[in-house]
């Protein structure tokens, strides 16, 4: 029979067992586009137990979308922004770049480098820095803020529990920690990675309309308690206007995940701003010349005394091929081939010694016969033979 504290270690370790098994979450395969996107909606399990039937849909990630050219021409672009561009043409370096460093500094709108990038009288200079400053206009684009600390799913129909209020930020002014956001804009707010994407893809000043639960307080503040004893709870509209990430940085907090899906959302639309108007990458076909190692077969003293014999019946330059035969001469003494006999000699042992048939030479050997094929070959072009 076991005693209590046994007992007591049996029944604790099967509480943990069970609390494991109702927070374990199946895996369920999700498709992944290769371009780093989402390839159709895909569902999460939300775990075990009564909630084990209701899944939570994410939509796919929009496709990055510019403005037609329609839309960029109707656009008037400022006067002194198309100044600056023809300057990215200057003579100078200095010029240009003071040119580059003026367009950096204006604020002007990514559609407004766009409606400019349509124009067809920009350089290939002036085209690249205009899209460099729109990449980083995307990249960098100001984000709004709530101004929150958030916990993960609600646990009930969704939504983002808020755990934090910041200090000087538009959400302490509205918002009460407890509150669970429901819907932002008429989106509907499943986890954190929903509500960080409606927010910070909205610039700061933006007004948004937000449906909140919030739980039912008495006079006393207390939780009100429905029969069952679950809290009861109100949906609540209300709006408040966005303030900024930078923001969010003044005041100490961190505003969000470096990398979420704004972020790579504005990545791909950057990525498709440069595709579309940088020109076009050319390619250069060179023909196919083949293995030099096939057109010039490793050379060998009777090869490289053919070929001296050949120029010299051909009437190349006496004086350059004395002195290579010379080298040649050398060469072969050194490695004990057909001798340094004259050119007929070497002719007639060349004629009955195959090149294969001769020993292994050391490597530093062989790159001198080499070095003397390449300046037979330009002897050769020399003459014109």
């Amino acid at each position: 029979m076991l005693s209590e504290a046994a007992l007591s270690l049996v029944l604790g370790l099967a509480a943990q067992a069970e609390n494991r098994a109702a927070q374990t979450v199946p895996r369920v395969p999700v498709e992944v586009n290769p371009r780093g996107g989402v390839e159709g909606d895909f569902e999460i399990p939300l775990g075990a137990g009564a909630e084990a039937g209701r899944r939570v849909v994410l939509p796919t990630a929009p496709v990055p979308a510019l403005p037609t050219d329609a839309d960029l021409s109707r656009i008037d672009v400022d006067g002194e922004l198309v100044r600056l561009a023809r300057q990215l043409d200057a003579e100078t370096y200095a010029e240009r770049a003071s040119a580059r460093a003026q367009i950096r500094a204006r604020r002007d709108s990514p559609e407004e480098l766009m409606a400019l990038l349509l124009r067809k009288d920009l350089s290939p200079e002036a085209r690249n820095a205009l899209v460099a400053v729109l990449e980083s206009r995307i990249l960098h684009a100001p984000r709004g803020a709530l101004g929150v600390r958030m916990d993960g799913f609600d646990g009930r129909d969704g939504g983002v529990r808020i755990t934090g209020l910041i200090a000087g930020m538009p959400a302490e002014r509205v918002l009460q920690i407890g509150d669970a956001v429901l819907d932002i804009n008429g989106t509907r707010i499943i986890d954190r990675a929903d509500l960080i994407r409606v927010v910070q893809t909205l610039p700061p000043a933006a007004e948004v309309k937000l449906v909140v639960r919030r739980a039912k307080r008495d006079a006393a503040g207390r939780p009100q308690l429905a029969a069952d004893g679950s809290e009861q709870t109100d949906d609540i509209k209300l709006s408040l206007r966005l303030g900024s990430t930078e923001e969010l940085d003044k005041f100490g907090d961190p505003a969000g995940p470096a990398v979420n899906a704004v972020s790579l959302e504005r990545r791909a639309r950057a990525q498709v701003a440069s595709q579309r108007f940088l020109p076009s990458a050319q390619t250069v076909e060179f023909p196919d010349r083949g293995d030099p190692r096939e057109r010039f077969p490793p050379a060998t003293v009777q090869s490289l005394r053919k070929e001296i014999m050949r120029l010299q019946l051909a009437g190349a330059d006496p004086e350059g091929v004395r002195k290579i035969r010379e080298k040649l001469d050398e060469i072969a003494a050194e490695i004990g081939a057909a001798g340094a006999g004259d050119l007929a000699g070497a002719a007639n042992a060349a004629a009955t010694i195959e090149p294969s048939s001769e020993p292994s030479i050391d490597p530093s050997v062989q790159a001198r016969l080499e070095t003397l094929a390449a300046e037979l070959r330009s002897l050769r072009a020399g003459a014109g033979l």
